[in-house]
Formats: C-alpha cells, structure tokens, sequence
C-alpha cells in the first residue's frame, strides 16, 4: 500500500526532472470514460509527459513561473512528496493535477509561497489535510467545449478523491489557491462545498482565493443532492490497475 513518500520511480537520472512519488510495482488508480485514460502517474515516461505539459502550459502559455528552458519541463521541491494524475488523449496529455499531502519534509506550495493570502484569524486545515495544485488542462483541445471541459475535471478530481481515501493516514481534507471561476464551478458543476479562507489580487489585477473542502462534508452534501455523483466517487479508490510484470 502506498504512504505518503513512496519513493520507488528513480529519474534523478534524466535532468532536471525530480523523483516521482509513486511505486511502479504498486497498484495505481486508473479508469477510462469516452476515450480518455484517467490514472495516476508512476514512470519515467509519465513524469516527462507531465514536466513537459506543466512547461507548455505553466509557463509558456499562462507565463505563471520560469522552469526549465534547457529540458522544456516545470518542475519543483513539492513533486517528490506529491501524488500526480493526469488526463490522456492516445499517448497525449490533456489534463494534470498533483496532491501534496501536508505533512511531508517539503511543506506545500500553498502554505509556502501564499499564505500572506489567508484572511486574518485564518489558518490552513490540519488533520489529515493536503494541497491541490497545478491544476491544469489544455484549453487548446477542449474549445469551446464546457462539457468535455466539466467532464475532465470531475475525473481528475475523481482521481484526487480516490487516492486521498487510499492515503495512510487518509486524507481528510484539500486546499488550494483557485480562481472566481473555478471556485464558482467546484460549487454549482461539482457540488462540492468550497469555503474560502483567503483571498488576494494578482500582480495582473486579477482575483485569487485560498478555499479548502472539507471531504466528510462533501460526502454529506452529495449523498442528499447527488447520490449519483457520490457513487462514482466512492468507487475510484476500487478502480485500480495492476502493474505490468
């Protein structure tokens, strides 16, 4: 069974790229709905997909950080203690996110670079609480498309939720730094009840919130509006694949 820091995917070796936090002997989380592989991400090959897709998006289309120009990858302190998802069209990823429980040596993103976000009197969750980041999706391939768009995020966030049940210790809670729209959607497409902690404004102006969802609450809310909705969640954690031998 996985912990937190399951270091078995050593690509040290390639440059530049950090090592992955999951075991490729392990079990991983995985399903497939209209054509597109949802699943956890646990070699080489994925993690150079991912550090690639974070650059071209993270950088070199939303201008958010600077990564590697040399590797044409995005990569940082947070990866090696992280779970990572990703969303696949064929061989090509369309969609990424990383879990980074709370509790390990590199902290989180959130509580490192934007804690002077948090309203006053406000702290981040603790108890079994983790940070969700560089959520990303390629716009490129979705369009216009807001129901491809929803679907996507729903089953990446299905990942997030399967293997925060699979954690040891559980994973009790999430917390992010999200924006208007985003926060909006989590609330009214997904259901999920978002409480904001923190809110700020860019250097570009545009506003930026703190939010966190308490999973046990979510679970209460879906069971009463969205049965539905709660049972596919439920069901990720079973949806696992065993490794080639």
């Amino acid at each position: 069974m996985l912990t937190h820091i399951c270091l078995g995917v050593n690509i040290k070796l390639m440059i530049a790229l950090p090592t992955g936090t999951l075991d490729p002997s392990a079990e991983i989380i995985g399903f497939v709905e209209n054509e597109i592989n949802y699943r956890e991400l646990n070699t080489p090959a994925d993690f150079r997909l991912a550090y690639e897709f974070r650059y071209r998006i993270c950088v070199q289309k939303m201008h958010w950080i600077d990564g590697n120009p040399d590797t044409q990858t995005e990569s940082d302190e947070f990866d090696e203690y992280s779970y990572h998802f990703g969303a696949f069209q064929g061989d090509v990823i369309i969609g990424y996110c990383r879990l980074t429980p709370d509790d390990v040596p590199s902290s989180t993103m959130t509580r490192k670079y934007f804690s002077d976000l948090l309203h006053h009197g406000t702290d981040y969750p603790s108890d079994g609480a983790a940070d969700i980041s560089r959520l990303i999706i390629d716009m490129d391939y979705i369009g216009k498309n807001k129901l491809m768009l929803k679907r996507i995020l729903t089953n990446i966030y299905r990942l997030v939720y399967g293997r925060s049940e699979l954690a040891h210790p559980a994973i009790l809670r999430w917390y992010f730094v999200t924006t208007p729209i985003l926060m909006k959607g989590l609330r009214y497409q997904l259901w999920l009840p978002v409480t904001e902690i923190g809110k700020g404004i860019t250097p570009d102006g545009k506003t930026t919130h703190l939010a966190t969802i308490d999973l046990r609450a979510a679970r209460n809310r879906l069971r009463i509006i969205a049965p539905l909705h709660l049972w596919k969640f439920a069901r990720t954690k079973r949806l696992l694949i065993k490794p080639e031998e």
